[in-house]
C-alpha cells in the first residue's frame, strides 16, 4: 500500500475511532439505550452532525495528505532519477570534474579528474585544491572562486598548471561555476 493510501485509510480510521469513543461515552452516560443505539440506531441530532462532520472533516485531511504524500514521492522519484543521470554523465565524460567546498576542499570529483592528477577518489576527496597546484595557479584560481561566487557567473581560466601526485605537472584549462 502506498504512503498516500496509508494516509487517507488512517485518517478515516481515526474518524471512525473518534466516533466510536463518543458513542461509548454516550452509552456509559446514558446506561438506558443499548450501544448499537447510541453507536449508529438513535443518536440525536446534533450528535449525528458531530460526527458526520468529525468524519468528513477527518478524510478531506487524509485526501489533502495522501496528495501532498503522492506529489512529496513523485518529486523525490523525479530527484533520484536525474541524480543518477548526472552521476553517470560525470562518470562517463573524459574531462576531469571536481567540487569544492567554500574553503577549496574536494568534495567530489569523478575518475577522470583522479586519473589526470594520478590520485584514487578517496585521496582526493577531501584534499584542498591548492596541494594540486604551485602558488600562483592557487591564487588565480582562488580569485576566479571568490569572483564566481560574488557574481554568480560562470568564468574560465586558461593556462594553469596542476602537479600530479608524481609530480609531474600539467596544463589545464578549467571552467569555474556554482
Amino acid at each position: 500500500m502506498r504512503t498516500a493510501d496509508k494516509a487517507l485509510a488512517l485518517s478515516i480510521l481515526f474518524a471512525m475511532c473518534i466516533w466510536t469513543l463518543d458513542a461509548l461515552l454516550d452509552y456509559f452516560i446514558f446506561a438506558d439505550r443499548t450501544f448499537w443505539d447510541v453507536f449508529i440506531a438513535d443518536i440525536p441530532s446534533g450528535k449525528v452532525y458531530f460526527r458526520l462532520v468529525l468524519l468528513v472533516s477527518f478524510t478531506m485531511f487524509g485526501f489533502v495528505i495522501s496528495g501532498l504524500t503522492g506529489k512529496w514521492q513523485q518529486a523525490e522519484r523525479a530527484l533520484k532519477q536525474s541524480e543518477r543521470k548526472y552521476r553517470t554523465i560525470l562518470e562517463s565524460i573524459d574531462d576531469g570534474y571536481y567540487e569544492v567546498d567554500l574553503k577549496g576542499v574536494v568534495t567530489f570529483c569523478n575518475e577522470a579528474m583522479c586519473r589526470f592528477l594520478g590520485y584514487e577518489k578517496t585521496e582526493l576527496v577531501g584534499m584542498d585544491y591548492r596541494q594540486f597546484t604551485d602558488d600562483p595557479n592557487a591564487c588565480r584560481i582562488a580569485e576566479v572562486f571568490g569572483d564566481v561566487f560574488a557574481t554568480g557567473k560562470p568564468r574560465r581560466i586558461i593556462d594553469l598548471t596542476f602537479r600530479r601526485k608524481d609530480n609531474q605537472v600539467r596544463f589545464v584549462e578549467m571552467s569555474v561555476s556554482l
